[in-house]
């Protein structure tokens, strides 16, 4: 089998989970000083760096550095559509100094809210940008590609999960950037539904609106 045909048999191989693991390890340290411990635990627990997949994990670590950074250089010349999947209203505002909603005071923590009393929301991520200044991300929990290809135990449609700066669809094998809500990996053609923001110093309060 050529190099190429195998490695592209053992990128197949690759869980959704696996690749979040790798994006973040690579955006964290980005934003981060990531230490030495937790990268030598990743090396070791990752299915990529053993045996003969040594050398196509090589590869694929190259893909996922250009994959995390691809969205920090910009996407200017990216065409958005507009998603025809949902129309809904949201307009509702969440007090930062309350227990569900207090760890929104530091930078990279984001929470799961509903989208308020008379919307039709699946739900809202939260996320607030790792910087000093207070900057916050609103993005809906409806999967943007294919949102009705699956389905739980209960027969709910998946709903969109965050880990780390990864917005993640599981159905779809679809990776977010929290930051721009764009697609980093995965094949889509819409990116995150995205919600105004507005945050009020005074009061710690943050309005969530479209």
């Amino acid at each position: 089998m050529a190099f190429d045909d195998l490695c592209e048999a053992h990128e197949q191989n690759i869980s959704i989970r696996l690749k979040t693991q790798m994006t973040n390890l690579i955006l964290t340290f980005i934003f981060t000083h990531f230490d030495l411990a937790n990268i030598t635990f990743f090396l070791k627990t990752s299915t990529i760096f053993k045996k003969k997949a040594f050398l196509c994990g090589m590869k694929q670590v190259f893909k996922y550095i250009l994959i995390a950074l691809f969205p920090l250089l910009g996407t200017g010349c990216h065409e958005i559509k507009d998603n025809p999947y949902i129309q809904t209203y949201v307009n509702f505002e969440i007090n930062l100094n309350q227990n569900d909603y207090y760890k929104l005071n530091y930078g990279g923590n984001f929470v799961y809210v509903t989208g308020g009393a008379e919307s039709n929301s699946w739900g809202i991520i939260i996320y607030r940008m790792p910087y000093s200044e207070p900057e916050f991300r609103a993005y809906d929990r409806f999967p943007p590609n294919n949102p009705y290809a699956c389905q739980d135990e209960n027969g709910n449609y998946k709903r969109l999960t965050t880990d780390g700066m990864l917005v993640i669809d599981s159905c779809n094998n679809i990776l977010y950037n929290i930051l721009d809500g764009t697609i980093i990996d995965g094949y889509g053609e819409y990116n995150l539904i995205q919600y105004h923001c507005s945050y009020n110093m005074g009061n710690n309060t943050l309005k969530v609106f479209n």
